[in-house]
């Protein structure tokens, strides 16, 4: 199917199937940074979440289990990331090839054309073999390390299990352990910070 969408839908897939590592930096090749239309500006540093901010209980050494892409598109429907994020789900498409995931084609309110990206963590492929905790402290850890100088926002959430989201100049990237699963989510940052960290409860919910 041709792809109409701008670069960042397409870094956004690629990014994801690595474990979405530096998904926050906002540097690197022809197709890193922001949308074209130029409505990637971060978000006020006072920004709240829109979930409960209570840090939750921890994953401990459970195992994760990975879900397919099309188990999570099934999961969480466009509809659900539409209303959500406050915005136009144009189709819902699942990728296998890697890292499990879902890619939504979207519409911003002011126009703009994007993707968002939500993918599941397999043990190995993604993981390393770690479990639990450490499974999503190497996530989380491995996108800041790779932000260098980058400003990157680390605020850690009450969704699912465990959750939290990093924003930096270009993109959003939120991780939640729910249900035995470790599901992470690419957005771009002309999305508010709290529509994202709505989705990440909403992710916990539909997909554990």
């Amino acid at each position: 199917m041709g792809d109409t969408r701008k670069p960042i839908g397409r870094m956004t897939r690629r990014l994801v199937a690595a474990i979405v590592i530096v998904a926050v930096t906002g540097c690197g090749g022809d197709d890193a940074g922001a949308p074209e239309d130029g409505g990637s500006s971060t978000p006020p540093a006072d920004s709240e979440p829109a979930v409960d901010d209570t840090v939750a209980a921890t994953l401990g050494d459970a195992e994760i289990v990975a879900l397919t892409g099309q188990e999570i598109c099934d999961g969480l429907t466009a509809d659900d990331v539409g209303s959500t994020l406050d915005v136009t789900v144009d189709d819902a498409q699942a990728y296998d090839t890697s890292t499990a995931q879902c890619t939504y084609g979207v519409t911003t309110p002011d126009g703009g054309v994007t993707s968002i990206t939500v993918a599941s963590m397999h043990p190995d492929i993604d993981l390393g073999g770690r479990a639990g905790d450490e499974a999503f402290d190497h996530v989380v850890a491995v996108n800041l390390s790779l932000g260098g100088d980058t400003e990157v926002d680390h605020v850690d959430l009450g969704a699912g299990d465990r959750s939290s989201r990093l924003t930096g100049p270009s993109l959003h990237f939120g991780i939640v352990g729910a249900g035995g699963h470790l599901f992470t989510a690419v957005v771009p940052t002309d999305i508010a910070a709290s529509q994202v960290d709505t989705l990440m409860d909403v992710i916990a919910s539909r997909l554990a």
